[in-house]
């Protein structure tokens, strides 16, 4: 009983995060994807962590509310059923792509950077986000406004850094301030 109520705000912290995640306002698990190489781009796909995370928030209240059902029941079997499909969808995330409009569900700034950014700037965008302080991440968190202004003055700069590195010039480490 007591891992139960112990592991309740575990889950409860999980699943705050998977919708945090999912509203815009937590954009560090999304850009940690994109510094991923290989041939294909990996996705970052929510349900099956909302799917897991819900099922085991209902599976710890269960014994606390099975003296007000009548049992533990009525809760423990939709708990089971959403970790087994959480699980199901962890096993196939080739559906997910197949049907992205309904089992992908991405913030709005996502699907504005996915449009306007390629790869590699999405990557380049990514291994700078982990350079900026602390502060300034929640700032951007907050702030989808913020973010896509950083991430533009991220892209101009690659694009300047690309269009010199491809007329031969050497750039120096500072480029974005070399006019």
């Amino acid at each position: 009983m007591i891992l139960y109520v112990l592991l309740m705000p575990v889950c409860v912290a999980l699943l705050a995060r998977e919708l945090l995640i999912l509203a815009g306002l937590l954009k560090d698990p999304i850009l940690r994807t994109f510094e991923k190489y290989g041939d294909l781009e990996p996705v970052y796909y929510p349900l099956p962590a909302l799917l897991l995370w819900f099922g085991l928030l209902l599976f710890c209240l269960a014994p606390l509310a099975a003296p007000a059902l009548g049992g533990a029941a009525p809760l423990v079997l939709p708990a089971l059923g959403l970790m087994g499909t959480a699980l199901w969808c962890h096993l196939h995330p080739e559906l997910a792509r197949q049907h992205p409009a309904l089992l992908m569900r991405h913030p709005r700034w996502y699907a504005d950077l996915r449009e306007r950014t390629s790869r590699y700037e999405r990557r380049r965008l990514a291994y700078l986000w982990l350079t900026l302080p602390w502060r300034l991440r929640l700032r951007y968190n907050g702030s989808d406004r913020a973010f896509n202004h950083w991430a533009d003055l991220v892209i101009m700069a690659t694009m300047r850094y690309d269009e010199q590195a491809s007329l031969g010039d050497q750039p120096s480490r500072y480029h974005i301030w070399d006019y």
